[in-house]
């Protein structure tokens, strides 16, 4: 990154592209700041820098890193023969250049490199070599965790989504990232492959909207955008949080070490030197509340979401009464069954979010929707497995939507039906995709009414002896609970809990 230095910088960052020595193209994420904020001094221009090879950029990192501490004579003792500043020392030297700035330094970093293109650290498929073909399947490797037992993530996700796919990263001494929180406040799992170690720093998710507050103290130009938030690209020093009464926790990261970031907390990291890591997202069930809650904001501020949150919860709670009605008809038990049957019930997370929001949805329905002359539709006219949004909030329309014939293939959802158009009321028409009495259906077989359990049932037209697709590890980071365990294959050193909403945990 790039980065002209003030007090309260303006992180410029050039973009690297990464090309594979033999087989891998070369590719970038285009990454742009919107003009608005631009023009409001808070984000900066991304520039798009040299081509490289991954051994062609750790020769420019290794000399850059060299060139700058050479006069520098603290040197860790347990790194002596490679001449290693100390942690402390690049910490203290980052920080310095960041709040008493006396030179500009440019550095760069490569950043969210789809694995898609430039493939994963972690192998996919089984290459009849021993020493990789054990890990293509542990529930470790970063390109099954979005899909592993337990994960809610595929539920969500479009054929068009990227947000479960792995991220690459690779960065030299001092490239960094600013503080931010993780999209619709999913978990992340960050793993350094190799290279130098990297130094994060945390703040607790219950402190979320605290942090919010302050950024919008210090940038005044938020108070009238704050849709802009998310594209704030400005560091600011734990000191500063701290006198603010935010805590700030810090960890070091070093290779085959994982990283586990929590819902809402807001993070940042740089570099102490070349390295390469990979991060990807993923739901557990815990993670439900916090993503109702984060879609809800998403739309007060006009931001688009990257999974439909309504597909993720309605997907999982057809998933779980399909296992339900499965072991009610043949009694027999088994893996997929018990996880199940751990968030259903009046007191499960899943049968208390999912009732939630479909009480949500019925109070719309009934004020928006109760106007005699109005047009009630079915959803068929929508694709399943394309996302719809709100023309107004971007809100994704999953559930429900309102349209018009004065506007063709423009929808809104029940909160803006009226900032549709200028027509009259009985001439939208509102999509369903599912009447309340059946949404409420689903609920009470949630809760484990037999009847209801047996309705839905008969309404899915299910048969004693079907067959309900599963995702089942028997390595998965889930059922071990982001513990290592002695038999997993990935080569883990430590796990690293960063952040939890219920506890600070500080490495």
């Amino acid at each position: 990154m790039k980065r002209k230095q003030s007090r309260l910088h303006e992180k410029r960052e050039t973009k690297i592209q990464i090309v594979a020595a033999c087989e891998i193209e070369s590719a970038v994420e285009r990454v742009a700041d919107s003009e608005e904020a631009k023009s409001i001094g808070l984000t900066s221009e991304f520039e798009y820098g040299p081509q490289f090879t991954l051994k062609s950029f750790k020769k420019y990192a290794d000399d850059f890193k060299m060139q700058y501490f050479r006069e520098d004579s603290e040197l860790n003792d347990a790194d002596q023969d490679q001449g290693e500043p100390l942690i402390a020392r690049i910490e203290g030297e980052y920080w310095r250049i960041i709040e008493n700035p006396s030179e500009e330094i440019e550095v760069l970093y490569g950043t969210n490199l789809g694995c898609g293109t430039l493939k994963s650290g972690f192998p996919v498929t089984a290459k009849n070599i021993a020493i990789y073909d054990k890990y293509v399947d542990s529930g470790w490797n970063l390109n099954n965790i979005p899909k592993v037992f337990g994960s809610l993530l595929p539920f969500g996700c479009y054929n068009t989504s990227d947000i479960s796919v792995p991220q690459l990263f690779v960065g030299m001494c001092f490239a960094s990232q600013c503080w931010r929180d993780e999209d619709h406040h999913l978990y992340s799992l960050s793993y350094l492959h190799l290279g130098n170690p990297k130094v994060w720093y945390g703040i607790p998710g219950r402190y979320y909207f605290k942090f919010v507050e302050v950024v919008k103290k210090l940038f005044p130009q938020l108070l009238k955008n704050p849709k802009l938030l998310p594209e704030l690209v400005r560091q600011l020093s734990p000191s500063m949080l701290k006198s603010e009464g935010i805590p700030v926790y810090r960890c070091v990261q070093n290779p085959l070490e994982f990283v586990v970031i929590f819902p809402g907390a807001y993070h940042s990291e740089f570099s102490c030197g070349f390295n390469c890591s990979e991060s990807v997202r993923f739901a557990p069930f815990d993670w439900l509340p916090h993503g109702q809650n984060i879609v809800e904001l998403y739309s007060g501020y006009c931001l688009k979401t990257s999974i439909s949150y309504d597909k993720l919860l309605l997907g999982a709670a057809t998933e779980a009464m399909s296992a339900q009605w499965k072991f009610l008809a043949t009694k027999k038990d088994s893996s997929n069954y018990q996880l199940w049957r751990s968030v259903i019930g009046k007191n499960g997370i899943l049968t208390r979010v999912f009732k939630s929001r479909v009480e949500n949805e019925g109070i719309k329905r009934k004020h928006l929707c109760s106007v005699p002359s109005s047009n009630n539709t079915s959803m068929d006219v929508f694709d399943f497995d394309s996302k719809r949004e709100c023309s107004i909030c971007l809100y994704d329309l999953h559930l429900s939507a309102v349209g018009c014939s004065c506007s063709p293939n423009r929808y809104t959802c029940l909160c803006h039906a009226k900032q549709l158009c200028s027509c009259a009321w009985f001439a939208k028409s509102f999509f369903f995709r599912h009447e309340l009495t059946e949404l409420n259906l689903l609920v009470g077989a949630l809760e484990g009414s037999l009847e209801a359990i047996h309705s839905w049932a008969k309404r899915k037209k299910l048969q004693p002896d079907f067959i309900i697709s599963s995702r089942i590890s028997s390595d998965s980071p889930f059922e071990l609970n982001v513990t290592p365990s002695n038999k997993s294959p990935i080569p883990v050193q430590d796990v690293v809990i960063l952040l939890s909403d219920d506890e600070e945990v500080q490495s």
